[in-house]
């Protein structure tokens, strides 16, 4: 990796992170999360499809996996990548 996109590495990945202790049935349809790089995600949730969306993406994120224990947490696997909206791809 390029020194100078170590950056955007660590925007894009900390945009996946809360810190927060949260289960499958805490994501109610509206919650905010604040992410670990600042920006705000919102869920959308109808039935058992429950969504992420970062207010400059207009294509929400859908959690495919839930509740998976980790030494520090619990993760939500999405079936995209969420992108900062400050990322400079250039």
């Amino acid at each position: 990796m390029e020194p100078a996109n170590a950056n955007s590495l660590r925007s894009v990945l900390n945009l996946h992170v809360v810190a927060r202790e949260l289960s499958i049935d805490d994501l109610s349809d509206g919650l905010q999360l604040q992410t670990v790089n600042g920006q705000t995600l919102t869920v959308s949730r109808n039935g058992s499809i429950i969504s992420i969306n970062e207010a400059a993406q207009s294509d929400p994120a859908t959690v495919i996996l839930s509740g998976e224990d980790s030494s520090n947490g619990t993760l939500f696997i999405l079936d995209r990548v969420l992108l900062p909206n400050n990322l400079n791809l250039e």
